[in-house]
Formats: structure tokens, C-alpha cells, sequence
């Protein structure tokens, strides 16, 4: 377990980032046929055990994402 302190808002301009790759990241499967669909680095992640793991939406527009394009 871990605990974060943010120092206090102030005037909303000036809010505290966290770039940690592990606030958000992609889910990742195994498929019968021994596949991976989606990110293989969180294959165990997302299976959590054979438990259901929680699911925290975060609104869209805090999220950045960088679209790429892998080449022909």
C-alpha cells in the first residue's frame, strides 16, 4: 500500500502532476490460442489472480495520449 500528500490547491492553474506510468496503463490478454491482445506487460496485472480487478475511470480529459502509427 502506499499514501500520496499533494500540497494544497490554490488557484487551480498550478495543480500537482504525476507522470508515473502506472496511473495509467492498458490492459492486456491472453487469448486461447497462446496470443496477446493488447499490452503483454500487463497480462498478469489484468488477469489479477483470477479475481476481477477494480476499475477506476478517470474523465477523458485528463488523460494525454500520444496516437501512433506503426509503419507498413
Amino acid at each position: 500500500s502506499a499514501i500520496t500528500i499533494f500540497p494544497q490547491r490554490t488557484d487551480g492553474k498550478h495543480d500537482f502532476r504525476v507522470w508515473n506510468v502506472q496511473l495509467i496503463r492498458y490492459a492486456g490478454y491472453k487469448q486461447p490460442d497462446g496470443k496477446i491482445l493488447g499490452d503483454p506487460a500487463n497480462v498478469e496485472f489484468t488477469e489479477a489472480g483470477g479475481n476481477d480487478p477494480e476499475l477506476f475511470e478517470l474523465p477523458e480529459d485528463l488523460i494525454l495520449e500520444v496516437h501512433i502509427s506503426h509503419p507498413k
